[in-house]
C-alpha cells in the first residue's frame, strides 16, 4: 500500500495546463494555479507522461515563435515600413452646407529597410541554441576560453611572442574568412 496523501491530479488538468503553457506560465505560475508546490508539480511531470507532453505541447508554438524572431534578428532582414507625412492642407464643402472643412492631406511613403544582426542575439543563439557544438571546428562553443595561462608569471618578452601570434592568426582568420 503506497503511503502519504492521495494525488489531487486529475486528467482534466492536461488541457487547463496545456492552456497555461501556451500562453507562457512559468513551472512556478502553473504550480500555484493549481494549488500545489513546484516539487509536486515535476512528479506529476514525472508520473502523468500526458501531463508532461500537455505542457511541451503548449509551450511549442511560443518557443518556435520565438527561436524564429531570435534567429531573425541574429542573421538580419529586411523589412517594409509604412509611414505618412504631411503635404498639406485642402478646404472642402461639407456635403449640403456652406461651411467650409479643413482637411489634412498625407502622403503615403512605404519604404524597405534593413535591420543589421544584433550581436547580442547572435551571441544568446550560439550560447543557447547551438550551445553544444560549434559549427566551424566541431568543438564545444563557450563565449569565454580558458587557455591555461597565468599572466602574471609570463615575462614581457612572452607576453609580447603570444601577442604576435594571436594577432598573426587573427589577421590569417580575417583574411580567408
Amino acid at each position: 500500500m503506497a503511503g502519504g496523501r492521495p494525488t489531487k491530479y486529475e486528467k482534466k488538468f492536461n488541457r487547463q495546463v496545456e492552456q497555461l503553457a501556451r500562453l507562457g506560465a512559468t513551472e512556478q505560475e502553473i504550480a500555484d494555479f493549481f494549488g500545489i508546490d513546484k516539487a509536486t508539480l515535476t512528479r506529476w511531470k514525472n508520473k502523468y507522461q500526458e501531463f508532461c507532453t500537455s505542457i511541451k505541447k503548449g509551450r511549442l508554438p511560443a518557443d518556435v515563435r520565438i527561436s524564429e524572431s531570435l534567429y531573425r534578428r541574429a542573421q538580419g532582414f529586411k523589412y517594409t515600413e509604412t509611414t505618412f507625412e504631411k503635404i498639406g492642407t485642402q478646404e472642402e464643402l461639407e456635403d449640403g452646407s456652406d461651411e467650409a472643412v479643413t482637411k489634412d492631406l498625407y502622403k503615403k511613403k512605404v519604404q524597405t529597410k534593413y535591420m543589421p544582426a544584433d550581436p547580442a542575439s547572435i551571441f544568446f543563439w550560439l550560447k543557447n541554441r547551438r550551445g553544444k557544438v560549434s559549427p566551424i571546428d566541431g568543438q564545444p562553443w563557450r563565449d569565454r576560453q580558458d587557455i591555461g595561462l597565468e599572466f602574471d608569471q609570463l615575462t614581457d618578452e612572452q607576453v609580447d611572442k603570444l601577442f604576435d601570434r594571436v594577432l598573426q592568426g587573427a589577421v590569417k582568420q580575417a583574411n580567408n574568412g
